[in-house]
């Protein structure tokens, strides 16, 4: 069964969940937001009345609705008010509309840089009407499959696949008819598939090995549906075959320490065969511990315990594989977690402030491990009186890291140290051991590094991507990998350094129309800044023109 979003909610909840985890969230300020943006939308070079355009924040975490939102009137112009500093995509709130992407795959529309207090002017916002695909899916006997989800997959300039994802979940899936519409598609080539398999039960508890058009099993011999802006492409219809038998894998999980049944924990399992289509979880098991998990297709599989949020539980993932039969048996072992504690000190300042705002920073741990059957992290939150405590954890090693979001409040996590030597590759932590005396320093800056691209001709080529990524020049590296987005205007904002010096190198990559990369990214010019606290600095990076001459290469 599939869980349909209420159509009235479903684009603003879903808006911009797509960002790059490395952007930074607006900040946060006790005065009235009063940056403006003023830019005009066109549709085919003319002006598009009645448009209307919105501010998604670009961090992943941040609210999901639009920071501010504005009609554009009769000449296509709109004005933005009320924002506040920070990151943002301008983008079309149309679903039929698209903008050509500037920040990732599928990501419609342009970055905004917004400083305090700022009138940003002349953003220009050109939209193409989206294409459509549509098509009919039918059974073995020719009946229409109804509520059959639809899956597209975009190709990039080398062939890689890349999964497209829609805002409107109603969008990929058939009617009553078998018919499936997909509109709103960015300009560029798609695998279209139907068929789930590995977990989802279909007809009788079978499932529809995964077809592709034109109804070939063999991705190898899929055809790529070819989509143009504003063009329909139809009669893309597939015929599945007989549905096979979907098989069961039960089990039990027990508590290791008791031998009792672990009643209704929560678990998961993951698909291990070659798509590597990740864990899936959100499934309990019963009073007694029992679980059963049904319509599996033939292949290789792991069950594990997900432990909620600050649960002291954690299991080994328990494989099988399932061939031609049932798999009865299994059993699970939720066994007690090790844990971390310790204090977090900022180095070189005692300011209650930044030390209060130290107690409300969230910490990751992680484990580094080649393991993919069972993602595991914890997370853990950093008490006003300087101390953290992680628990649940499996036995190996461990990686504390901060959130890339924190480095715009000021703190980067200089080193994790343990009765004060540091841990460099991560911290080894035994079964059941309470390890201790760990004790995360970090760094506290107000500096800024204020940049701009720039090129021969004043403007930037479009259909590429642009990011810098900074480092200090000593080569003493953080715990994070830090890079911020190259607005429309070539702008980009770097905050919360501390005082050094730092190598800034810009980073370019090509994409196609739908926001598919063409190219990896290539450092493209490199310069070094020096940086001090509470002050700000600025640098001019330049874009080799050579480049303009790529935008095409698609």
């Amino acid at each position: 069964m599939y869980v349909h979003a209420r159509a009235t909610i479903f684009f603003f909840l879903l808006l911009g969940g797509v960002a790059g985890a490395l952007a930074q969230s607006p900040s946060k300020t006790s005065r009235e937001p009063t940056g403006v943006i003023i830019g005009r939308v066109t549709i085919d070079r003319k002006a598009a009345p009645g448009v209307v355009v919105g501010l998604q924040p670009s961090e992943l975490n941040s609210p999901r609705v639009p920071a501010a939102k504005a009609t554009t009137d009769e000449e296509g112009r709109f004005r933005l008010v009320g924002v506040a500093s920070g990151r943002y995509r301008l983008m079309p709130l149309a679903l039929t509309l698209v903008a050509s992407s500037q920040g990732g795959l599928g990501l419609s529309g342009k970055m905004v840089t917004v400083s305090e207090g700022e009138t940003i002017e002349g953003i220009e916002l050109e939209l193409t009407r989206g294409g459509v695909i549509t098509g009919r899916i039918t059974d073995a006997e020719g009946w229409p499959v109804i509520e059959a989800p639809v899956t597209l997959s975009l190709l990039d300039g080398q062939g890689q696949k890349h999964s497209y994802y829609s805002f409107n979940p109603h969008l990929l899936k058939t009617d009553d008819r078998g018919v499936y519409r997909v509109y709103g598609l960015p300009t560029g080539r798609y695998l279209v598939s139907v068929g789930e398999g590995s977990g989802n039960s279909g007809p009788d508890g079978g499932y529809y090995p995964r077809t592709f058009y034109p109804n070939v099993t063999d991705e190898a011999r899929a055809m790529a549906v070819e989509v143009t802006a504003g063009g329909e492409v139809r009669n893309i219809d597939i015929k599945l075959g007989q549905p096979s038998r979907g098989y069961v894998a039960s089990g039990r999980i027990i508590d290791a320490g008791s031998g009792r049944p672990a009643s209704n924990a929560p678990y998961g399992y993951s698909d291990l065969g070659a798509e590597m289509r990740g864990a899936k979880s959100g499934f309990r098991a019963s009073s007694e511990g029992e679980f059963r998990i049904e319509g599996l297709s033939p292949g290789r599989y792991a069950v594990f315990v997900n432990p909620e949020g600050g649960a002291d539980a954690y299991s080994d993932p328990v494989t099988f594989e399932v061939t031609d039969g049932d798999v009865n048996g299994l059993e699970v072992l939720l066994r007690h977690g090790s844990s971390i504690s310790g204090t977090a000190v900022v180095e070189g300042t005692n300011d209650p402030n930044v030390l209060t705002g130290l107690g409300q920073v969230e910490l990751v741990a992680f484990e580094v491990t080649s393991d993919l059957s069972m993602p595991h992290t914890n997370q853990a939150k950093v008490s006003p009186n300087g101390s953290f405590h992680f628990t649940g954890l499996r036995p190996g090693l461990t990686k504390i890291s901060l959130p890339g979001a924190y480095a715009r409040q000021g703190f980067s996590l200089l080193r994790v140290e343990r009765h004060g030597v540091e841990q460099r590759e991560g911290i080894t932590v035994a079964p059941g051991e309470q390890v201790t005396g760990v004790s995360l320093v970090f760094a506290y800056g107000t500096g800024v590094v204020r940049g701009q691209v720039k090129t021969a001709d004043g403007t930037l080529p479009e259909g590429m991507q642009l990011r810098v990524s900074y480092r200090p020049a000593s080569g003493v590296t953080s715990h994070n990998i830090l890079s911020v987005p190259v607005d429309a205007l070539g702008r980009f904002v770097i905050e919360g350094l501390t005082a050094g010096v730092y190598e800034l190198t810009l980073n370019v990559t090509t994409v196609s129309a739908s926001g598919a990369p063409a190219s990896p990214y290539q450092p493209m010019a490199s310069q070094t800044v020096t940086v001090r606290n509470g002050t700000e600095s600025t640098v001019t990076l330049a874009l080799d023109a050579r480049l303009k001459g790529k935008e095409g290469d698609q």
